[in-house]
Formats: C-alpha cells, sequence, structure tokens
C-alpha cells in the first residue's frame, strides 16, 4: 500500500490570466506574490478582434516581478488579448 505522501505535488501555485493589449504595445496584470527564481510564465495563445495582427506578431509575456506580468508586441495595429499562467515551484 502507498503512503499519500509520496504523491505531494511540487507546484505550489497555478495563477491564470489575460492581458488586452488595446491600441498599446505593452500592458500589465497583477498576480498573487511569488518567488520570481521558482515561477515560470506559460504563453497559454491569444485572440484578436480583426485580421490585423501582422505587425503584431511577436507577442511575449513576461514575468516582471514577483507580482506583476507583463505582455508586450512588436505594433499596435490590433487588439489582441493574451492568456497566461504563471506556474511557482516549492
Amino acid at each position: 500500500m502507498s503512503n499519500l505522501s509520496q504523491f505531494r505535488t511540487v507546484i505550489k501555485s497555478v495563477q491564470r490570466g489575460v492581458i488586452v493589449l488595446a491600441s498599446v504595445a505593452t500592458n500589465a496584470a497583477t498576480i498573487t506574490g511569488v518567488d520570481t527564481s521558482k515561477t515560470f510564465i506559460s504563453y497559454l495563445g491569444h485572440s484578436v478582434n480583426d485580421d490585423l495582427l501582422t505587425s503584431d506578431s511577436q507577442l511575449k509575456v513576461v514575468l516582471t516581478n514577483a507580482t506583476t506580468v507583463t505582455a508586450s508586441r512588436s505594433g499596435n495595429t490590433s487588439t489582441p488579448t493574451l492568456s497566461f499562467e504563471a506556474i511557482e515551484y516549492y
């Protein structure tokens, strides 16, 4: 028989959010504080309100600090909504 403590997770928290880049090149979202040395950001994709994403195709999402996730792009001709998740480990 297994001891349940063997199956403890190494993931401390998962936070998901969206950032809208409406006529701006960068925007940010606030998350609950994390240890930046034990957290990574996963870009989950985006949606757009029109077909003008060509100049905005270089989208990125980064963990700026313990409570801020920042999205940026190369242009500002469309309004993409980017999804992300912050995964923090023990």
